[in-house]
């Protein structure tokens, strides 16, 4: 709640409470309905942009880089948090990754110091999820810079300083993310990524070449990226022809056992054999639970939605004990149990 306060009090310090005002008198919920109240009074930026400003204002609240990075009320001008501190060494190479995670409409804060000579930042988030990456950094002279990271496909992105210690004080990243935008509970998923710093020679060549291997490999993981994507659809279209052959004849083979469902399954998950198990009941559930009916092993968006279908149909059995009203998606005890009994156990 604290949190929350400091952030409505940076709304209402530059976009005004009648955004607030519009928003309580909104037919939208949510994200949505502040999105509504902003363009009402005439703000081109929606309530993400805002954000991003905020995870930056709260970080260094400072005037002289832009309104719009700092508290315009009195009392706030000295808030500042305190950023996770992470110093690299002044001699020999080093290598530090960070792995961590967030959850949505939330901020990480990550500020590096020292190295020997110039360093390499390299954010890798799932591919899945829209990162959000900006970084604040000053020189030794006391030049500030405030900068936004593009991110590729992979969700991955690249900051690279030769000299670091010579001329710049320190380096802070800021990441966050917004894939939800409604019907927030207590069981909200963490969005998984890491950080990995490099000391770096302060060569130019050997930047230039670091570079180029970079933008090869990534050449090349596109490359192979398409050549899996081109083997999955293969590999759906005869699984699609199987089902049909089995739907024919009156029988159905299966590789592994989908029994009993014990362990809890979750938004996120990749490649998993109970997943798949999941979405095979799932889909036997009719169309009405499980419209697009595909069975990737990948617990993600369209599963989600399955599951909270299902949820919501047995509300009494699965929702009720936890006093909730909606599914949540996360496939825990009270759901688990239900499937289990759907499927005689």
């Amino acid at each position: 709640y604290g949190v929350l306060n400091l952030f409505t009090q940076y709304l209402v310090d530059h976009y005004g409470i009648g955004v607030l005002v519009s928003s309580l008198q909104s037919p939208f919920s949510g994200i949505a309905s502040l999105d509504q109240g902003l363009k009402e009074k005439g703000f081109a930026k929606d309530l993400k942009e805002v954000f991003l400003d905020w995870t930056i204002a709260v970080l260094i609240n400072d005037c002289s880089l832009g309104e719009r990075y700092c508290y315009l009320n009195k009392n706030l001008t000295d808030l500042k948090i305190t950023p996770s501190l992470n110093f690299l060494p002044y001699v020999g190479k080093t290598s530090l990754k960070i792995e961590d995670s967030i959850k949505d409409w939330s901020g990480k804060w990550y500020k590096l110091v020292g190295g020997k000579k110039g360093i390499q930042v390299i954010f890798d988030g799932i591919d899945e999820i829209d990162f959000y990456v900006s970084y604040y950094f000053c020189k030794t002279s006391g030049e500030c810079f405030i900068k936004r990271l593009p991110l590729d496909n992979q969700k991955k992105g690249i900051i690279t300083i030769s000299d670091f210690r010579k001329n710049y004080s320190f380096l802070t990243l800021i990441v966050s993310t917004f894939e939800k935008t409604k019907d927030f509970g207590d069981l909200e998923i963490a969005h998984p990524f890491s950080l990995e710093i490099l000391t770096i020679e302060e060569d130019a060549q050997l930047i230039q070449k670091l570079l180029k291997q970079i933008e090869e490999l990534k050449a090349e993981i596109a490359r192979l990226q398409a050549e899996i994507n081109a083997i999955l659809a293969t590999r759906q279209k005869i699984a699609q022809k199987i089902e049909k052959i089995g739907e024919k004849i009156g029988t159905w083979e299966k590789i592994g056992t989908c029994t009993f469902f014990e362990n809890n399954l979750y938004y996120g998950m990749i490649n998993n054999f109970e997943v798949k198990c999941l979405q095979e009941f799932l889909k036997n559930q009719g169309p009405d639970i499980y419209p697009e009916g595909l069975v990737t092993g990948n617990f993600l968006s369209l599963t989600k939605k399955a599951v909270i279908r299902f949820q919501e149909k047995y509300a009494k059995e699965i929702l009720a004990p936890w006093g909730l009203e909606k599914g949540t998606g996360f496939v825990g005890p009270t759901t688990r149990t239900k499937i289990n009994e759907l499927l005689g156990f």
